[in-house]
């Protein structure tokens, strides 16, 4: 959870609110839960990406969300390196459309380990990839040919991706048939390297200010990360839902100056 007065204050006005709604605070609460099950169900992501781990990006796609981070809040990437790397799992969804647009093979840096990646990093030079929350930007031809630029938002956790030069490009080592013939993928150099016939398309769907979650079962990285707090996500989810405070006289704008807002600034 995130530590801090703000935080605190937060949770006064949660066990305030519950107390003047009673019951209707705890079916408005879950409502969060009921449609994080509605849209994975929508996604058809059941069998494809754990429930758990989409759960867990859309906590921090609202807390991005609320915090002004995210122009573009249509698109949700999600890395899945729990994943073997002989298994697609990069996922690209549009929760607008509620449409999966994108489940397909991605690369781990070597330093992270061979057919799973095990070992993250936030230092340059390590060629590991990077865990966490990371908002997408430009477009742009290196040497890689067509890449895409990431912006790391969690402070000690992903916030170098930019000078490690971590971008989304294609490599003829991430392809299905790479996979079948030596049961993984081959690896980058931290970068999330996708299949070179779809790489284009990918990076022209994602870019531009959306989030792109990258998961693994780290025990350390919930504690550390400043977007996994699931009581601030709620609130997130009701500012954009409204409709669900219309039986409360209690004003949203309470709610939103006692927010944790994390002080991220994309600006370089």
């Amino acid at each position: 959870m995130v530590k801090g007065w703000r935080s605190r204050g937060l949770f006064f006005w949660w066990i305030l609110y519950s107390m003047l709604l009673g019951g209707e605070s705890a079916e408005q609460g879950n409502s969060f839960d009921r449609a994080i099950d509605q849209l994975y169900q929508q996604l058809d992501l059941n069998g494809k990406l754990d429930k758990s781990v989409f759960t867990l990006s859309m906590v921090g796609y609202y807390n991005l969300k609320g915090s002004g981070l995210l122009p573009v809040d249509s698109i949700l990437t999600i890395i899945d390196y729990k994943k073997s790397s002989s298994e697609p799992r990069f996922f690209v969804v549009n929760l607008q459309k509620k449409s999966l647009l994108f489940a397909t093979y991605v690369a781990h840096g070597k330093g992270s380990g061979f057919q799973f990646a095990e070992s993250f990093s936030n230092k340059a030079g390590s060629l590991k990839s990077s865990l966490g929350f990371f908002v997408t930007a430009d477009s742009y031809i290196g040497r890689h040919g067509y890449s895409l630029k990431l912006q790391g938002v969690e402070p000690g956790i992903n916030d170098n991706a930019m000078q490690r030069a971590i971008v989304i490009h294609g490599a003829n080592y991430v392809s299905e048939d790479f996979a079948k013939e030596y049961g993984r993928l081959g690896r980058s150099w931290g970068c999330p390297a996708l299949p070179e016939d779809i790489n284009r398309q990918v990076i022209d769907t994602i870019k531009g200010g959306s989030c792109l979650f990258v998961y693994y079962p780290d025990e350390d990285y919930p504690q550390r990360s400043p977007f996994l707090d699931e009581g601030t996500a709620r609130y997130h989810f009701l500012g954009a839902n409204p409709s669900i405070l219309t039986k409360t006289n209690l004003p949203l704008r309470m709610f939103r100056e006692n927010m944790f807002i994390p002080e991220v600034s994309l600006d370089r």
